[in-house]
């Protein structure tokens, strides 16, 4: 699932705020950062990356219908 967000700074802290609650403690996060742009990308077993996917993606889809 690929998407793209665009927001206000404060609307952004709180999304990646949750994004990160929902991952839990055990997930390590990779940090890219280049020009003006900021990755974040979850590093973790496969089956609890899967996992945490899937609840975003049913948690964010309509975001995502809107955006598309």
């Amino acid at each position: 699932m690929s998407a793209t967000l665009v927001l206000k700074r404060d609307d952004a802290v709180r999304v990646i705020q949750d994004l990160l609650l929902e991952l839990g403690p055990q997930v390590k996060i990779e940090i890219q950062q280049s020009n003006h742009a900021i990755t974040l990308h979850a590093r973790a077993e496969g089956s609890e990356l899967i996992e945490w996917a899937k609840r975003i993606g049913d948690r964010y889809q309509n975001v995502f219908e809107r955006l598309a």
